[in-house]
């Protein structure tokens, strides 16, 4: 095993327990601004205030994760989210928290965020062999959606018998463990010309280059593309499906069947991470989409808990996949000193309309969809001799259209003729890739290792230019 991949695997571990601590967290302050308000709408703010921090400060952020070691912004990122969930702990010891309260944690938290997660996804590539790539990415998915196979029905235990400041109190002690972690390894440092101090006008001038730079690639641009289309749709279930289920059955119900999603989840990342993804990663990417939308329409069309379970593991188990083999074509498509400002254009853009989409779904569901469905109206009679009429069939409703747009959206992608483009990037050429960046380190050594003379130079930068090419 390389030091560079045990690196990784120490900084994964400690990820891992943050993200189950943050999980437990967010579930648990979720479902207590339900109960507490009743209303779809608030609950949604919450979900949309965690995405549009990453939308408007990613460029940003970026230009700070190339230019400094992306350790220190780990730590840093990791340190604030620390003191930002002892607050709430505090507050609700007091029993002076109220929901405003948490909207000012979660944008804050998801600000620091926002440069924790771009500084981690561009570390991989600077730890990890390229040929590991498959499997380190499964196994970063298997932290986020392992954790999900306990944390709803836990937390909703946790609730109920510990109350929301010890669920707050474990969060607070995973931060941490992810901490601890990332003080035990050291990152490798960016090249000269991208450390040191920076202004405001070289980080308009480097995101400007960033963004140039992306569009020189329009086959990477149409994948954003893609992504920005079903990642609005995905916004609105996101958002309903704990009302939905909610209004459908109660919160152990609703921690069970997101249970169920975590298995998919776990089970999906743990196949990724053996399997690596397919020959083409691009036909990974757009085909689990198309099966991702099926498993949205299948769970707004019953009211059925065994297959809104079904479907709620089918969902979660392709995201793994999905979101595994589009981290696999941009880690191999940018080189490592860009990763961190090419990947913050990536998120504005393919997250740009998942916020309207949890900003528009509690809207459309309280204000024009639930109504519509529950009154003695063409919709309400005709299509709900279909779905059923009352509550929730509004936000079933919802849940069809959304996913009749992936469906739509994957089988455009399969034919687009950029997209396809990307199929040159295959298993096969992360081997040629290992043996070609072999050979430059032999090179490479043996330049240091020669005796300083005036040909020297000349080899190190003709060596330069074969690794960046």
């Amino acid at each position: 095993m390389s030091s560079g991949l045990k690196r990784f695997l120490v900084v994964w571990l400690g990820q891992t327990v943050s993200v189950i601590g943050t999980q437990l967290s967010s579930f648990a302050l979720g479902v207590w601004i339900y109960q507490k308000t009743g209303s779809a709408l608030l609950f949604g703010m919450s979900i949309a205030l965690q995405i549009l921090p990453g939308v408007l400060l990613s460029p940003i952020a970026g230009v700070f994760v190339d230019r400094f070691n992306r350790r220190t912004v780990m730590l840093l990122s990791d340190s604030w989210d620390l003191v930002l969930t002892l607050g709430i702990f505090l507050l609700l010891l007091a029993g002076r928290l109220e929901v405003w309260h948490v909207y000012v944690m979660v944008l804050l938290s998801s600000t620091f965020a926002t440069f924790q997660q771009l500084a981690y996804a561009a570390s991989v590539s600077q730890l990890v062999p390229r040929e590991k790539l498959g499997m380190v990415n499964g196994l970063v998915q298997l932290s986020i959606h392992g954790s999900a196979v306990f944390v709803p029905l836990g937390a909703a235990l946790l609730m109920e018998y510990v109350g929301l400041s010890n669920i707050m109190l474990i969060d607070f002690l995973t931060f941490g463990v992810a901490i601890f972690t990332l003080l035990l390894v050291r990152f490798p440092s960016m090249p000269a010309e991208n450390s040191g101090r920076i202004g405001m006008s070289e980080v308009r001038s480097q995101i400007i280059d960033a963004w140039g730079y992306l569009r020189e690639r329009r086959s990477l641009l149409m994948l954003l593309y893609f992504f920005a289309v079903t990642s609005f749709s995905i916004g609105f279930v996101q958002v309903l499906f704990r009302p939905l289920v909610l209004t459908l059955f109660d919160p152990t119900m609703l921690g069970l069947l997101m249970t169920i999603g975590g298995v998919g989840g776990l089970i999906g990342a743990i196949f990724m991470a053996m399997w690596g993804g397919p020959q083409r990663h691009i036909d990974g990417v757009i085909g689990f989409m198309l099966l991702a939308g099926v498993a949205i329409v299948l769970c707004g069309a019953t009211t059925s808990s065994w297959v809104i379970g079904v479907a709620a593991f089918a969902f979660s188990f392709f995201v793994p996949i999905i979101t595994a083999c589009s981290q696999i074509i941009w880690q191999r498509s940018i080189p490592d000193e860009m990763q961190g400002r090419v990947f913050a254009f990536r998120q504005v853009i393919s997250t740009l309309f998942m916020p309207l989409g949890m900003i528009l779904s509690p809207f459309l569901a309280e204000y024009v969809f639930e109504p519509m469905m529950r009154g003695d109206s063409w919709v309400a009679t005709n299509v709900g001799a279909v779905l059923g009429s009352g509550p929730s069939r509004g936000m079933a409703l919802l849940f069809l259209a959304m996913g009749t747009v992936v469906v739509a959206a994957s089988l455009l992608a399969s034919r687009n003729r950029r997209l396809r483009e990307l199929r040159s990037l295959t298993k096969a050429n992360l081997a040629a890739s290992r043996q070609q960046r072999e050979a430059v380190e032999s090179v490479q050594e043996s330049v240091q290792d020669a005796p300083s003379r005036p040909e020297a130079g000349g080899t190190s930068r003709a060596t330069a230019d074969v690794a960046a090419g």
